[in-house]
C-alpha cells in the first residue's frame, strides 16, 4: 500500500497522505461545492466518488494549466 501520492494540481509536486486527494493548498483552491460532493460521496461509499475526484482534478487543471 503507498503512503502518498503526488498532488494532482499541475503545479504542485507537493506529497500528500493517500487518503486525501490534495495538498492543504490546493484542496482549498477546489470550489467549496466540489470539495463537499468529494467528501460526501466517499463517506457514503458512493459510486459517485470516483466522478467527483475526476471532476475537482479537471478544475485543478483547468485552473492551474501545467
Amino acid at each position: 500500500m503507498r503512503d502518498t501520492h503526488t498532488c494532482p494540481a499541475p503545479v504542485c509536486n507537493r506529497q500528500v497522505p493517500y487518503e486525501r486527494l490534495a495538498c492543504r493548498i490546493h484542496w482549498y483552491a477546489i470550489p467549496r461545492h466540489l470539495r463537499d460532493r468529494v467528501w460526501e460521496a466517499y463517506l457514503s461509499g458512493s459510486d459517485d466518488h470516483l466522478d467527483a475526484v475526476a471532476e475537482a482534478v479537471q478544475y485543478l487543471h483547468d485552473k492551474y494549466p501545467a
